[in-house]
């Protein structure tokens, strides 16, 4: 199952058609990068899409996707350097998506964001400098938090004060966000917790809103695909060095078609466990 992407107040046809556009696009890029990668080069060649000729006659992303296998995830994390395309880019830096409808004053812990006036990014131990900053909100790696966390439960360490939200940064490496851990970041810091499912680029592929309903995936960069049996598939639009095409993360979730209570359109992804949790 493939959602697409709407955009409210557009015509239907017109809306997928400017979305198809911009993610067939992004595909075409990443089945590019992944001919320079000794894994996924057989199983282009198998499919037919071994020269850029084929991949840029490509009509749709479903047109390829029916044509590639599924890839384990335990293969793609043991042969990293089997599926690294040397040639690409550096991941452009990311923005932050701010988890309520207006801007606030971010401290992020580690990964490298764009910064402004809102939004600075901080080794998690500038205790000093992040206080200094006054921040609204904390964003990191959820295993940063949680260590802050666990720390301050434990030794009774200081950690800086927020007053509006925690983003924790998850992805294939942590998994969903479990319901223990976000026990332990609301009993330290005492401020909604919004989870930000993050690609290995960095890039956004899902993200919680005000009305906690789920992860909203984001069409621009990702395809999420559920099979029975196999849980979440995901292909990265974004990621042209480590292209991941047709992954089986372990993850198991619902997709939710249909408009969030906070009025945003399109699939989110709803009781996301781990094998562990929802076995």
């Amino acid at each position: 199952m493939i959602f697409r992407f709407r955009i409210p107040g557009l015509s239907e046809t017109w809306a997928n058609g400017i979305a198809g556009d911009v993610r067939l696009a992004r595909f075409r890029r990443v089945l590019l990068a992944a001919r320079r990668t000794p894994r996924y080069q057989p199983a282009l060649e198998r499919a037919g899409l071994s020269s850029p000729g084929a991949i840029n006659r490509l009509s749709s992303v479903e047109e390829a996707l029916q044509q590639l296998p599924c890839l384990d995830w335990a293969e793609f994390q043991g042969n990293a350097a089997d599926f690294y395309n040397p040639a690409a880019p550096a991941p452009a830096l990311q923005r932050l998506r701010y988890p309520t409808n207006h801007e606030i004053r971010t401290a992020v812990l580690g990964p490298r964001l764009v910064e402004n006036a809102s939004v600075r990014v901080f080794r998690p131990d500038w205790i000093e400098q992040i206080r200094e900053f006054r921040p609204e909100a904390l964003a990191g790696p959820a295993t940063v938090l949680l260590r802050l966390a666990e720390a301050a439960l434990q030794g009774g360490e200081t950690i800086p004060s927020v007053t509006r939200a925690i983003v924790a940064f998850t992805g294939l490496e942590h998994g969903a966000l479990t319901d223990t851990e976000r026990d332990t970041l609301w009993q330290v810091f005492e401020v909604p917790i919004f989870e930000q499912y993050l690609g290995a680029d960095g890039s956004l592929l899902a993200w919680e809103c005000e009305a906690h309903g789920g992860l909203h995936t984001v069409p621009d960069n990702a395809i999420v695909e559920h099979l029975p049996g196999s849980g979440l598939i995901l292909t990265s639009l974004t990621d042209r060095r480590r292209p991941t095409i047709r992954l089986v993360t372990g993850l198991a979730a619902r997709l939710e078609p249909g408009t969030c209570e906070c009025g945003q359109p399109g699939p989110r992804l709803l009781d996301m466990l781990a094998p562990a949790q929802s076995a």
